[in-house]
């Protein structure tokens, strides 16, 4: 009984899907979709661009922002950011503040079918971008 079952769960484990599917993103530009959960504000274009050259640089629908990013084999790095300080009404500036806080928190991210999802080191979504 022993014998069968575990070339099964040998065979389960050695073809389960990986966790985070990954793909080159460098010189890729997405629409910002979710911060945090939440939509982001249809009054704006928001935009997210990786540079060949890894750095970032995009929008959130109020201010511009640019900086240092690295991805590779599902694991992201940013920052530090630096950003234009034009001042917008309350909510556009509410949903940058969230956009900054959570991408300095990415850790991870995956791409599947269009869609770029940055991850904290636990797994949870910060960001969801949609390939422009």
């Amino acid at each position: 009984m022993r014998t069968t079952t575990f070339p099964l769960l040998a065979f389960a484990v050695l073809s389960a899907p990986p966790a985070f599917a990954q793909e080159d993103v460098a010189g890729t530009r997405w629409r910002i979709e979710t911060i945090a959960g939440a939509p982001t504000l249809e009054t704006k274009a928001t935009e997210f661009v990786i540079l060949p050259d890894g750095r970032v640089t995009g929008s959130a629908g109020c201010n511009r922002f640019s900086g240092a990013g690295a991805f590779a084999g599902g694991r992201v790095r940013m920052g530090p950011l630096v950003a234009t300080r034009m001042a917008c009404q309350g909510p556009l500036m509410e949903q940058e503040q969230r956009l900054f806080d959570a991408l300095a928190r990415a850790a991870r991210y995956e791409t599947r079918e269009g869609v770029l999802t940055l991850r904290d080191s636990a797994g949870a979504d910060l960001v969801r971008l949609r390939r422009l």
